[in-house]
């Protein structure tokens, strides 16, 4: 069983906003799983403020187990998903 780990983004807000696929779903190595809201500030003014959607990839091949609710804030190395590898 392979962790799916949140990686490290120096990011103030991290936020999972999306699972592109169902929990129990087979996925191939390299398919995405899921979306995350990412807020980065570089500065203490608003207008250094930048956010995005970073969508994350299936580390392995095998069937996914969600372990994160949607719209949990989260940070780097938590546990978002566990895939079990399918021989």
């Amino acid at each position: 069983m392979t962790d799916v780990l949140i990686p490290y983004i120096a990011a103030e807000v991290i936020e999972l906003v999306r699972w592109i696929v169902s929990d129990g779903t087979y996925v191939q190595e390299g398919d995405p799983i899921c979306e995350l809201h990412i807020i980065q500030v570089f500065n203490t003014t608003p207008d250094n403020e930048y956010d995005f959607i970073l969508e994350m990839d299936s580390p392995i091949s095998g069937r996914i187990k969600q372990r994160a609710q949607l719209g949990s804030t989260l940070k780097p190395d938590d546990l978002i998903a566990t895939i079990q590898s399918v021989e």
